[in-house]
């Protein structure tokens, strides 16, 4: 539902057992999902979505996403709306902000719990010629809303101890329809450090990705975790690299231990 007075999309979105953990919640691979389909959709009341702008010969890509997550219990089925509205444009750039909540099914048009909150930032690409083309002269909606802050790139340090390093060879299910590895597989691929024991016990409460450069069909890329000095305990970078040395993909995470994982588990089998 587009809500053209406040320029803010919603929809609502029932959680699929391919958005699951291991504890039957919402995995942050599926936020980032949830995120984009919902700014598509937003973009397309506009029609500057991909498959509109992809006749100009432009194309959208994303280079930061950042988001703040609950330990809210979203189990597979529950109901929930994603609300997103682009709240800052720049010559190359436009930042959307996004809430998720736990979706009140008692009362079908109220909003429950916070499930996660953060933005993106997206820039359009003439495929020809490679270079941005300028969005302050283009028909994107903005709102203006009090939660709503200007947008600043978080930094944050990629060097200390190595804890872990893979390799993956990118194959056709990592691909978007660009035929670019698609920029949830980078987060996938980074996930495949963590043991069994750590997902099944800490959960992500923060994390910051900024997409580099593109890769392709065949390429390697390796991923080292990183705990990066000074930082507290359960905080860690993703570096990910490709066969050139050429960094791809940071990806920033702070982790907290998962509230009671036991209970979770036997509370969905009761169900």
């Amino acid at each position: 539902m587009y809500d053209a007075q406040n320029k803010t999309y919603y929809h609502h979105y029932s959680i699929t057992a391919a958005d699951m953990n291991k504890q039957f919640r919402i995995t942050p691979n599926a936020i980032l999902l949830y995120y984009q389909d919902a700014w598509a959709r937003l973009m397309s009341n506009q029609h500057m979505a991909a498959f509109d702008v992809v006749k100009q010969q432009k194309i959208w890509v994303v280079t930061e996403f950042e988001a703040n997550m609950s330990q809210v219990n979203t189990f597979w089925s529950d109901q929930i709306t994603v609300e997103i509205w682009n709240s800052q444009l720049t010559p190359a750039r436009v930042y959307a902000d996004f809430h998720i909540y736990k979706r009140d099914t008692a009362q079908e048009h109220e909003c429950g719990a916070l499930i996660a909150n953060g933005y993106a930032a997206w820039s359009l690409l003439n495929i020809n010629s490679k270079r941005l083309e300028r969005l302050d002269s283009m028909p994107i909606p903005v709102a203006q809303r009090q939660d709503s802050a200007p947008h600043k790139k978080e930094h944050f340090n990629s060097e200390g101890i190595t804890l872990k390093t893979i390799r993956h060879k990118v194959n056709l299910l990592d691909l978007d329809f660009n035929m670019h590895v698609n920029n949830r597989s980078y987060l996938s691929i980074a996930l495949l450090t963590a043991t069994d024991e750590f997902l099944n016990t800490m959960t992500p409460v923060r994390m910051v990705i900024h997409w580099l450069h593109e890769t392709y069909l065949d390429d390697t890329l390796t991923c080292s975790l990183i705990r990066p000095e000074g930082a507290e305990e359960n905080t860690f970078v993703h570096v990910l690299t490709s066969e050139n040395q050429q960094k791809t993909a940071e990806i920033y995470s702070v982790w907290e231990p998962l509230v009671n994982p036991q209970d979770v588990c036997l509370a969905v089998s009761r169900e």
